[in-house]
């Protein structure tokens, strides 16, 4: 067939129609394209030119794209890559440092001189599908990744952060981060988005608000320990400090005028039970209570101000670590030391920080024994010192505690003041206090009638005579002997009570006689005798497990004495309470 034939082709003519539906015209096309007759591809070749130079204009265009995307298709997608550096050796092609996506590193050619000097570390760059080319910018932002903290500049182009479980990395940082790190004026524990795949670090991110930047920061809401309410004997530093802060917010012009500094250090000793931790809780709960008064805060608006430091919190394996945990505790002390409060009136206030030093014998312990601690309890000892201008000026109350006051370095314990407040067994009073404390609003086994006020009365007054008098029927539970002495030394139920072992037989007695009164007993409630047997098993449970080596974490023994033997004292089989309660 001629070629003007085929130009009055009816089918030529049908294709060209545009008043006929796309559909039908597709049909014809797709028929022509599976017909290999030499008249169909006439047809379809006039058909193409035609459409090119007619009306409908760029059919070339588009065969080149779809020739694109098939070639593309057939070598695969671009890949994405995080641009480091270029590299451009002398008489080479220019050369990119890119991370991809996997965390491999590749190194590919970019060709284009202007998209070459215009990269910078950390864009994101599209590269093709073998990597072998970088072919532009990527139009892709860094805004996910991983959130760590950042901890210093490493040279011009890296940083150190902080990881999860105290894991410190080096990563590649974009110019963007480093443009933000100028002049080192970000503080340690800023907040940083990094890709640990690529290693590269992206960006600053915005400053946390509060106290959400502080990493030793207890969050943890106000204590439900009220002092009145719930320490049967208060010890006397709570007094103590709690006048330091009503002059400290009320008058502190009286304070500094007979030079008292602003700091306050106490450490607490004594027994497991004895009531250290439980003080500071109810301290806690009066300071804030007394803030609340003085400034009009709610107690639930007023910020965290309690930082706690413990050994397993700021130890490290690995070496240098633990003095630079260290540090930044204090660093952070003494930050949050400085930061006013906004009042709901405008006022600025600076609260108090109380620091909560617990167990401090793991990190005071006296020198000699092991070079990494001694190195590291240095780094404690020049930071904790109460002269430092960054303690001495600012309203820092720090609460060291410690079972084990002699393992507690000599240099420590000047630096805390050499005030020590002892904790030990409860003596008569204070029992009868912590007694009458844990028994208050629980139902006692009474006659009808019999005013519950009399009744508790009656029960305190039983069990400390009981537990106090000297012609008790205790006669000693254990007998302690010295060495080089030759002497032994009796102690008494009595020698046994802390604030925590009442505690536990009250809330046995307790559970007892609600089981009890489901079970429908007569007389329901607590009882004197119960009481009884309850605090002398826990006495009993002591001295099963006593032994030379632990004693003094039971008893008060003299100082300077180091316990020999441990002898139990034969016991009557039944208690007199016991008895009583059978009859």
């Amino acid at each position: 067939m001629v070629a003007k034939e085929i130009k009055h082709h009816p089918m030529l003519a049908m294709l060209l129609n545009e008043k006929i539906p796309a559909g039908h015209r597709l049909e014809v096309l797709k028929g022509l394209a599976h017909d290999e007759s030499p008249v169909s591809d006439e047809i379809l070749t006039s058909y193409l030119d035609l459409k090119s130079s007619g009306p409908v204009a760029g059919y070339t265009q588009k065969k080149e794209e779809l020739n694109q995307l098939i070639e593309e298709i057939n070598e695969g997608p671009r890949r994405l890559g995080t641009f480091i550096a270029l590299q451009q050796p002398e008489g080479l092609l220019s050369r990119a440092v890119v991370k991809l996506e996997s965390g491999d590193t590749a190194f590919p050619i970019v060709v284009d001189a202007g998209l070459a000097s215009k990269l910078q570390c950390g864009d994101n760059v599209m590269l093709d599908a073998r990597a072998i080319g970088l072919i532009d910018f990527a139009p892709l932002n860094n805004t996910t990744g991983e959130e760590v903290n950042f901890e210093k500049r490493i040279g011009d182009s890296c940083v150190e952060v902080l990881m999860r479980g105290d894991e410190r990395h080096v990563y590649v940082a974009s110019k963007t981060l480093m443009d933000s790190l100028e002049g080192d004026k970000v503080a340690a524990g800023s907040r940083i988005l990094v890709c640990p795949r690529r290693q590269v670090a992206f960006a600053l991110l915005a400053a946390e608000d509060g106290a959400a930047r502080y990493r030793y920061l207890d969050r943890s809401p106000v204590p439900d320990v009220v002092v009145d309410r719930d320490i049967g004997a208060p010890p006397p530093y709570i007094e103590e400090v709690r006048r330091l802060v009503w002059l400290e917010m009320t008058n502190p012009e009286l304070r500094r005028k007979y030079g008292l500094r602003r700091c306050m250090m106490k450490l607490l000793t004594g027994m497991p039970g004895t009531g250290k931790s439980y003080s500071i809780l109810g301290l806690i709960r009066e300071i804030y209570e007394m803030v609340s008064g003085i400034t009009g805060t709610p107690l639930k608006d007023l910020p965290p101000r309690v930082m706690r430091l413990n050994a397993s919190s700021v130890l490290s394996k690995w070496l240098g670590e633990s003095d630079k945990n260290i540090s930044r505790f204090f660093g952070e002390v003494e930050q949050l030391s400085k930061e006013p409060f906004i009042t709901s009136g405008g006022s600025e206030v600076i609260l108090p920080v109380i620091v909560v030093l617990e167990e401090i014998d793991g990190l005071a312990r006296s020198r000699g024994e092991d070079a990494v601690m001694d190195r590291i309890f240095t780094t404690v000892l020049e930071l904790f010192d109460p002269t430092r201008s960054e303690l001495k000026d600012n309203f820092i109350i720090f609460l060291g505690t410690t079972n084990k006051p002699h393992l507690v370095d000599s240099g420590f314990l000047r630096r805390i003041g050499g005030t020590i407040e002892q904790f030990s067994a409860l003596d008569r009073n204070a029992f009868a206090a912590v007694l009458k404390k844990h028994l208050a609003g629980k139902p006692l086994a009474a006659d009808e009638g019999d005013p519950r006020e009399d009744i508790l009365s009656s029960v305190v007054y039983e069990l400390t005579a009981w537990l106090f008098s000297p012609n008790g029927e205790d006669r000693g539970q254990i007998a302690l002997s010295f060495i080089g002495t030759g002497e032994s030394e009796i102690h008494f139920r009595r020698d046994f009570l802390t604030p925590g072992l009442v505690d536990r037989a009250v809330q046995h007695t307790a559970q007892l006689a609600c089981e009890a009164e489901a079970g429908g007993a007569a007389r329901p409630g607590l009882t004197s005798a119960g009481l009884k047997t309850a605090i002398d098993e826990q006495i009993q449970a002591i001295i099963k497990i006593l032994r030379a080596d632990n004693v003094t974490n039971y008893l008060t023994i003299p100082e300077e004495s180091r316990v020999q033997s441990v002898r139990a004292i034969e016991q009557p089989e039944i208690l007199a309470a016991q008895l009583m309660r059978a009859a």
